[in-house]
């Protein structure tokens, strides 16, 4: 506002305009939290053969958001993954992805949690053997090697239920932290990709004259070859070496603007619900947790990763949506009532940085 039209404004007058402005475009944060269970059951209404579960805790007469599981479909080969939601209230998505008869994607089902940890995940792959699976077992789980998701799998699945292999592009990530070595990453791809044992060998004789270590760590323990190289695994993962499909489908979800994205996904298959006007009326009220500051160092000194640089850019799709309507809502101030100092405005007022 000082660049364009030479005024300054309070940060705090800004800041209140910011969120009327998010209102207006996006609707009301905690009665998105109420709309909840009538959304969902107007989904179940268009479509019968899809599941959900909201679990809320007793909060006084209403209850408190804490997780939900939505799924719309069965597969043998399952990807799983999770990623954090920003917004006023933290949770973390979770989701299932697949394959369908032309390796396009298949969203299997999603879960919004508080955090990804071994509850999480367990009550995710709970649900997912429960409304996705179905006792059709054995059936094959690709994933990273998250403490808590490992754990979790091991307390759910019997080995001779559930394939768990490892994503080979986390696997090659952890060593290049590691070790530090460009070469040893393309030979550890290459040894993924090998379907024949003898050329794998090869392979890892290549492996072991870059490192002893990490030859050891790739055929001993908890990464025997099995659980990410394509000729170790019996084919049960059908030469799908990555997670890939579900971060796609994660980053599809976090951005801003992608209605025909949505659209294009379930254009088959998948009937719309309703308007709103139309929602089954639940008669329950359910309210947003109550939100937490996050631990960690102030974002402006902590060490920036891939997830920032995909906030910055959610935000940057989110900000010129914003920015029309947030300058107008300043306006109505006036340019002279904007240029002095409010009463108001001079108390001590603190913001979370969102």
């Amino acid at each position: 506002m000082k660049d364009k039209y030479h005024i300054s404004v309070e940060y705090a007058k800004a800041w209140r305009a910011k969120c009327k402005a998010i209102k207006a475009i996006y609707g009301d944060w905690d009665e998105s939290y109420n709309l909840l269970p009538r959304f969902l059951d107007a989904i179940k209404e268009a479509n019968p053969a899809n599941e959900f579960i909201l679990f809320c805790e007793e909060f006084g007469h209403e209850r408190m958001f804490k997780c939900v599981f939505w799924a719309f479909g069965s597969r043998p080969l399952i990807s799983v993954d999770g990623t954090h939601l920003y917004g006023k209230y933290p949770h973390c998505l979770l989701i299932a992805t697949t394959l369908d008869g032309n390796n396009g994607l298949f969203p299997l089902a999603f879960a919004i949690v508080e955090s990804e940890n071994q509850k999480s995940w367990e009550w995710f792959l709970a649900c997912l053997d429960r409304f996705v699976i179905k006792g059709k077992k054995p059936f094959t789980l690709i994933s990273d090697r998250q403490k808590g998701l490992l754990m979790a799998v091991q307390r759910n699945f019997l080995p001779s239920e559930c394939f768990h292999r490892f994503c080979v592009h986390h696997l090659v990530a952890n060593f290049k932290k590691t070790l530090k070595n460009d070469t040893l990453n393309a030979l550890i791809w290459s040894a993924a990709r090998k379907t024949n044992i003898i050329e794998f060998d090869r392979t890892m004789e290549l492996i072991e004259q870059q490192s002893e270590r990490a030859k050891e760590l790739l055929t001993e323990g908890p990464l025997r070859p099995e659980f990410w190289s394509l000729g170790h695994d019996d084919n049960v993962r059908f030469g799908v070496l990555t997670t890939n499909m579900s971060e796609s489908f994660n980053n599809v979800l976090r951005v801003v603007g992608i209605q025909q994205r949505h659209r294009g996904t379930y254009a088959i298959g998948f009937y719309p619900h309703k308007d709103k006007l139309y929602w089954p009326n639940t008669g329950v009220r359910v309210v947003p947790p109550i939100a937490r500051k996050q631990p960690g160092r102030p974002r402006s000194i902590r060490i920036r990763t891939k997830m920032d640089k995909g906030e910055r850019a959610t935000s940057n799709v989110f900000s010129n949506q914003v920015k029309l309507l947030l300058e107008m809502l300043i306006k109505k101030c006036g340019l002279n009532a904007c240029k002095k100092d409010d009463s108001d405005d001079e108390e001590k007022e603190h913001y979370d940085d969102e």
